[in-house]
């Protein structure tokens, strides 16, 4: 009769078990489950400057007080990277699905008005295009542009999709349109020669000049015109300057100053006292 196997001896069976299961998962690709949610310090040296990243900058005064909900921007961020950096299948799609969570989880948390949203939008369409979605890509990113023209990743990525669709002409104006608008950006202008654009480069929007609106325009001639009256500035308790007749002429005569060779008639004689008739 073989002896009662005892409690200890159990757990300890049923704790090699568990560790055996564990490294079977973790070979089979079960790795990225059991990484951090959020980035390590040294993951983090990869990421944006608004996610600690290099970089600087006041982070917290432009972002305002929304930047609170941000950190899942960055936790989707750092999944696209170990997406590139993972080997199994498995580990790609669990870092995505998981990217596409924290992406989603921003844009619905956020206002538009947020200054990330249209980079947000351009790393969910990139989630997107990686799971094979192209059409949910390229609606977030036609909807980055509509929010920042300027903003150049998600132009070029929109017009790779559409060159990828056999849309060349579309994907050339795209590019051509972001160039008049970004000038020096290269990565548009690498995009220009290959999809067939002829150089020189499209010229570039000149900025309009601001114009001034008439009312304020009237309010600031008023104010000039208020500054410029004559003893504006003059304290109150000032008596203000006399001001000076103008000098008599010399020329001509006391009695006709302005004939210049008339004189003065002679001063006629005193004749007496006059008579009185008897």
């Amino acid at each position: 009769m073989e002896p009662e196997t005892s409690w200890m001896e159990c757990e300890m069976r049923l704790t090699v078990r568990m560790i055996s299961l564990t490294l079977t998962l973790l070979a089979a690709g079960g790795a990225a489950a059991a990484e951090s949610y959020g980035p390590t310090d040294l993951e983090r040296a990869m990421l944006p400057p608004y996610c600690g990243g290099p970089g600087g900058g006041d982070w917290a005064k432009i972002l305002g007080p929304d930047r609170v909900w941000n950190n899942h921007t960055c936790y989707g961020i750092n999944r696209i990277n170990r997406y590139f950096r993972s080997r199994s299948a498995t580990d790609k799609e669990y870092h995505l699905t998981t990217a596409l969570k924290d992406f989603d989880y921003s844009v619905g948390h956020l206002p538009e008005r947020f200054p990330l949203m249209p980079e947000i939008l351009y790393y969910r369409g990139l989630t997107h295009q990686l799971m094979g979605r192209d059409a949910q890509a390229m609606a977030d990113w036609l909807k980055s542009i509509s929010m920042d023209k300027l903003y150049v990743k998600s132009i070029t990525a929109l017009a790779d999709l559409y060159a990828k669709a056999g849309k060349q002409a579309k994907a050339l104006e795209l590019v051509t349109e972001g160039l008049r608008n970004s000038p020096e950006a290269k990565s548009l202008k690498r995009q220009y020669t290959s999809l067939g654009g002829k150089l020189p480069y499209p010229e570039a929007y000149v900025a309009k000049p601001v114009e001034t609106p008439p009312a304020k325009a009237a309010e600031a001639v008023n104010s000039v015109s208020t500054e410029a009256e004559p003893n504006a500035n003059v304290p109150a308790s000032l008596p203000l300057p006399v001001q000076q007749q103008p000098a008599v002429p010399v020329t001509g005569s006391k009695t006709n100053p302005w004939c210049r060779f008339c004189v003065d008639p002679a001063p006629s004689k005193p004749t007496g006292e006059p008579k009185v008739s008897p």
